[in-house]
């Protein structure tokens, strides 16, 4: 497999790597610009080889999540929850305790008292703009 952003200027040329179904492998580089990024993106199918091929079996599924956080123009809450209005509170707590999103917790908390005394949230659209990076992509 390779992969030129430029005729004539391969990033990747003459690639092959094989991964057995449930491996788990790390893509590692000390330097920027080594092609790690890239090698995610073809990985992905966010960009397809210049020469070769990649092949995914069929009953597999690849998933590019991209490195910026990107969120819905909503509350907290519904970012969590996506695609599960039904969502369990105590399940998305615990979630969140394992993955020890202690600022996204507080939030939600202090979220539900606003809601419970009837008072309006205020600025719930601009959540993202209290959160250290870190927190907001475990969101993400």
């Amino acid at each position: 497999m390779g992969y030129a952003y430029k005729v004539g200027s391969p990033h990747f040329d003459g690639m092959d790597a094989s991964v057995r179904q449930g491996q788990l492998i790390a893509v590692m580089c000390e330097d920027e610009g080594r092609g790690r990024s890239t090698l995610l993106k073809l990985l992905g199918q966010r960009l397809f080889p210049s020469t070769g091929s990649i092949f995914i079996p069929m009953h597999l599924r690849v998933l590019h999540v991209t490195a910026a956080p990107m969120f819905l123009g909503d509350c907290l809450w519904q970012n969590l929850v996506f695609g599960d209005p039904a969502a369990d509170p105590d399940r998305v707590f615990n979630v969140l305790d394992t993955m020890a999103m202690h600022e996204t917790r507080a939030h939600l908390q202090a979220q539900s008292s606003r809601a419970m005394a009837g008072r309006e949230e205020g600025g719930h659209r601009n959540w993202k703009d209290f959160f250290t990076h870190t927190e907001l992509a475990k969101v993400h």
